[in-house]
């Protein structure tokens, strides 16, 4: 768990695949992987180096 209220759990109900989504996958060589997300106040990073510009851009600002 953590302390930040806009952190997603890892398991989100929203997140799961029916049947469906699972056979088109199938069908068309689709491989679904997870992705480290980085959250920095009210924002998303998916590279941790942009991230940390962000972080550091907000250290300076306070």
């Amino acid at each position: 768990m953590t302390d930040n209220p806009t952190a997603l759990p890892t398991e989100d109900a929203g997140d799961a695949m029916n049947t469906a989504e699972l056979e088109t996958m199938e069908r068309y060589g689709i491989t679904r992987v997870p992705a480290a997300v980085y959250l920095v106040g009210p924002y998303r990073y998916s590279k941790l180096a942009d991230a940390l510009v962000e972080a550091k851009r907000r250290e300076i600002a306070f």
